[in-house]
């Protein structure tokens, strides 16, 4: 606001009745001028005019130049203490903690490198991902700044804490500093000689045909961990309302480019998607270009300008010296790559002189963050509608895999590690049983580090509750392990357990059924006709178990009948619980099954069709295969993926003699997605159910009895000796050659390794 303002008691009187027409006053101009002021005005007039700025423009901006410099209008030169009640805080230091961290940095950029990492950034798991922070602009030796911290604690300002970057100095004398009240004409950041940018080659397109003048300019590059980035922002100006729609177009961007030479885009638009954010892009109206000049406080004027998206300042507001500001707004960069780097430019700038400061209010950078967390793989086998119900549930026994990811840095770090909720080292282990290390080395230049982790059982009360994994590098950022794609914490649940009550129905009672399950979540599926069918065995709201109905406790009795129950994303797949008709006594629970994905493989023939399987749980799972077409004469390789038994040690693969094969996976212990190809042409297997084949730089001997085999090269020396247990493939890795392997039967066998 430019204009002194006074209230008439009739306004005062209709508030008091409910009812508000803002009355207005105009303030008086000082017209008497000396001879030198008079001249002053006539030359900033003709310079205005030179610039192409309209004369009565030129005359208006002239005068209210000099009338400021003539009226003891100031406030104190000196900032007061404490912040004026409902005025925005502008370096106070009250947050984020202490602020000696960069009022006494080293250099303007040191200043501006931590106001982005721990300022803007919104996560600092993500400070990593920013670089080469560089500001241009006013940078005193004590407080003197075109760029700081701000917070706001009320309700009449969008964004509670940020960075403001502005034309001048936003932290000096009281007369230009943006914090409220607006009692100032053209007070805030007036002439006041910030970083001159006149030609910046991305500002002026935006405003030709006028020219850009001083402002600030704030630089960073970074590498994005998502594709799509954003920050809010506001932009807010003493422009406003007397020189909206005129030359004076205070102007702002934000530009992306892709490094090393990338073509700038500006990202600072209104919410249309491509009207750049400029004083005469949005606002009010101009008050003296109506008859009552204090239009502004009520409706808009008649040369409004896209009004929606303007929020005027009022004269004596308590906010802040700006006269009018927009509402916020967000900023956003789609489609960039997370293995490339860019660069912002943040910059603000007056137009055509450096008189009635702007500034834009910046905050809640979104860059994502490094992924830091549990992996839950897809369990196959059935609706994956239904394992998006557990996504962020850990069962127990299950094994999931740690996997803690982030920018690589040219030094060591360590990592520590502690636990949130529920989780603890007691229900969150290696695969082994063994304890979560404490903390974990970081190597230079390290991404990646990811091991097997077992869930183990929490406390009956404790079922279903919430924990995390919080990972922290010392004396840097943390980040907590949670669901990559959903963002929560894991919940915690125990094996699902029943205690099953059944009465057989009779011609006066309808019997009953109920399992009486314990543990698991509230989404634990049942299935009466082998997996065709599911439903839920709970109420997914309340917990409390579905009973079943009539019919399906006459299709009970009509035949044995299996009763399935499974978990979302559980490595337990499937219980059975098999129900017999000619023994009323009840079912039987026969234990936890295991479930077994065969693949579809070209060129083989397999007793065991593709698809799922199940297998009781601690049972040997056992079929014959014959590699047939492009396969023919080739050993199957088959391969489980399991940690609880190396495929060297339960996996036996035998030649019948026939072509075909007899495989053997022992102790079925978990869920297994088999795996299966074939090995070089050159392999030996035996009748007698020895297998020596190579494959990938691999020798591969198996042996049905327990066995030694002794490797040698082509020039006899003895190389590897393998000692063989009954039904084991001992693997070894060996240069490229040819070999001789003997068995202690007496058998040699010549092989190849490419």
């Amino acid at each position: 606001m430019k204009k002194k303002i006074t209230r008439l008691c009739a306004t005062v009187l209709l508030l008091s009745a409910g009812i508000a027409f803002p009355t207005v006053i105009q303030a008086q101009r000082v017209n008497t001028f000396t001879v030198e002021q008079q001249a002053r005005i006539d030359a900033l007039k003709q310079g205005y005019i030179k610039k192409g700025v309209p004369a009565h423009w030129a005359e208006k901006r002239a005068t209210m130049i000099v009338e400021q410099e003539s009226k003891a209008q100031l406030r104190t030169s000196v900032k007061p203490a404490t912040p004026n009640t409902g005025s925005i805080k502008i370096d106070r230091g009250s947050t984020p903690g202490s602020y000696s961290s960069y009022h006494t940095a080293a250099t303007q950029d040191a200043y501006a490198d931590y106001l982005v990492k721990h300022v803007l950034l919104n996560n600092p798991a993500a400070v990593t991902a920013i670089s080469n922070v560089h500001f241009y602009g006013v940078y005193g030796p004590t407080d003197q700044r075109s760029l700081a911290y701000f917070e706001y604690e009320g309700t009449d300002f969008p964004i509670d804490k940020g960075l403001i970057l502005a034309t001048g100095d936003v932290n000096g004398v009281a007369g230009q500093s943006p914090e409220g009240p607006n009692d100032i004409a053209g007070g805030a950041l007036s002439a006041n000689g910030g970083y001159m940018m006149t030609g910046d080659p991305n500002l002026t397109p935006l405003v030709a045909p006028n020219t850009v003048q001083d402002g600030s300019h704030l630089v960073f590059d970074f590498k994005p961990f998502k594709p799509d980035v954003s920050f809010d922002f506001v932009f807010a100006s003493e422009e406003y309302p007397q020189f909206s729609n005129t030359g004076f177009n205070d102007i702002f961007g934000f530009f992306v480019t892709e490094l090393p030479s990338g073509t700038p885009f500006n990202i600072a638009y209104f919410p249309d998607g491509h009207t750049p954010v400029t004083i005469n892009n949005s606002n009010w109206g101009n008050i003296s270009s109506s008859n009552n000049d204090a239009t502004h406080l009520g409706a808009p004027l008649p040369d409004k300008v896209n009004p929606q998206w303007h929020v005027p300042i009022y004269q004596s507001s308590p906010l802040m010296e700006y006269g009018g500001r927009t509402i916020k707004l967000t900023a956003k960069a789609t489609g960039l790559s997370t293995s490339k780097t860019y660069r912002l430019a943040l910059k603000v700038a007056n137009v055509d002189d450096q008189n009635w400061g702007s500034a834009v209010f910046l905050s809640n950078l979104d860059l994502g963050a490094p992924e830091v967390g549990l992996d839950t793989p897809y369990m196959g086998a059935w609706n994956r509608e239904w394992d998006e119900q557990g996504k962020d549930h850990l069962y127990t026994d299950c094994i999931q895999t740690l996997k803690l990811g982030f920018l690589p840095a040219a030094f060591d770090r360590k990592l520590v590690l502690s636990y949130m909720g529920i989780a603890s080292k007691e229900n969150i282990r290696k695969a082994d049983g063994s304890p979560l290390p404490d903390t974990l080395d970081l190597k230079a230049n390290e991404e990646l580090i990811t091991f097997p982790i077992k869930i183990l059982p929490v406390p009956a009360a404790d079922n279903g509750k919430e924990g995390a994994i919080r990972a922290c590098i010392v004396s840097g950022d943390c980040d907590t392990v949670m669901n990559k794609t959903t963002k929560h914490f894991f919940k915690f649940f125990n094996g699902i357990q029943t205690n099953i009550d059944f009465v057989a129905p009779s011609p006066k009672y309808p019997g009953r059924f109920k399992l009486n399950i314990t543990g698991g979540s509230n989404k634990v599926y049942r299935s009466i006709d082998n997996g065709l069918h599911w439903e839920f065995a709970r109420d997914t709201a309340t917990g409390e178990e579905r009973p079943f109905t009539h019919d399906q406790m006459e299709y009970f009795l009509a035949s044995d009948r299996n009763i399935w129950l499974r978990e979302p994303n559980a490595c337990a797949q499937v219980q059975f619980f098999h129900f017999t008709k000619d023994s009323l006594a009840g079912p039987v629970q026969p234990g936890i099954s295991r479930q077994v994905i065969m693949p579809e493989v070209s060129g083989l023939v397999s007793s065991y069709a593709p698809g799922i399987h199940y297998v009781n749980s601690g049972s040997d799972l056992t079929f014959r295969v014959m590699p047939t077409g492009a396969n023919a004469g080739k050993v199957p390789v088959v391969e489980t993926g399991r940690k609880s038994i190396p495929d060297k040690q339960g996996v036996r693969v035998v030649s019948n003699g026939d072509g075909t094969y007899t495989v053997t996976i022992y102790r079925v212990r978990e869920a297994i997605d088999l795996r299966i190809s074939f090995a070089a042409p050159n392999s030996n297997v035996e009748a007698d159910g020895s297998s020596i084949y190579t494959e990938r730089e691999t020798l591969y001997v198996t042996s049905p009895t327990a066995n030694t085999a002794k490797v040698y090269n082509v020039s006899g020396v003895l190389v590897r000796t393998l000692t063989l247990s009954a039904g084991e493939t001992v693997r070894t890795a060996l240069p490229a050659g040819f070999y001789v392997v003997a068995l202690g039967n007496g058998n040699t066998h010549k092989v190849i390794v490419k």
